[in-house]
């Protein structure tokens, strides 16, 4: 079960420019996953740093993720 938002976990969000950002609501793209320019769709999904942050996200850390301690979606 995730605490905080579920939105990382199913969601891809691509930037004009090819930037994936966690979040439609991280309005200044302080979190970039990577680029669809330079890797796969696949491979940003299932690389490190996404892990990471879902597994934060499953252990209800999500204060420790960029943008989301400060988001007003994010179940507390």
């Amino acid at each position: 079960m995730v605490k905080g938002c579920s939105t990382p976990l199913t969601t891809f969000n691509i930037m004009s420019n090819g930037d994936v950002i966690l979040c439609c609501n991280d309005f200044s793209n302080k979190l970039i996953l990577g680029n669809v320019n330079d890797l796969s769709i696949r491979e940003i999904w299932n690389s490190e740093k996404y892990q990471e942050i879902r597994e934060m996200l499953y252990k209800g850390e999500y204060k420790k993720i960029s943008g989301c301690s400060t988001c007003s979606k994010v179940v507390r």
